[in-house]
């Protein structure tokens, strides 16, 4: 799987260290046309969020295998704290925030149908 041309993280030196492909290299033809949040959260390992594998993708099956890794991270790294009002999400989130959304409320939005059980009656 090849990360779309989306948004480069929040991280210092970040644009200099990614990939960026040109509009002659042949590796473009791999290049999903449309970002998806899901990719961020299933490949890129940060250091508390991390889980202890790597996945490989099958085509046939991949939504569902991106589904799967999303919900098992979300379920874990999530937190959720009534007497603060807060959710705490991995800092995946943060660094990719513009492939998440632009906006904390577009971002949970789009963790939330990864909750389930009480995490995700409080949050809805």
């Amino acid at each position: 799987v090849l990360r779309s041309q989306m948004h480069f993280p929040r991280l210092p030196y970040a644009s200099l260290l990614l990939p960026s492909f040109s509009i002659s290299d042949r590796r473009r033809a791999y290049v999903l046309r449309s970002s998806d949040f899901r990719i961020n959260l299933a490949l890129n390992c940060t250091s508390k969020s991390c889980m202890n594998t790597i996945m490989v993708f099958d085509p046939k099956v991949v939504n569902v295998q991106l589904n799967d890794v999303c919900r098992y991270l979300i379920e874990e790294k999530v937190k959720v704290d009534l007497q603060k009002i807060t959710i705490t999400l991995p800092k995946i989130c943060g660094w990719y925030r513009k492939d998440f959304g632009d906006h904390p409320v577009d971002i949970v939005q789009k963790v939330l149908p990864f909750l389930h059980g009480e995490n995700h009656a409080v949050v809805s």
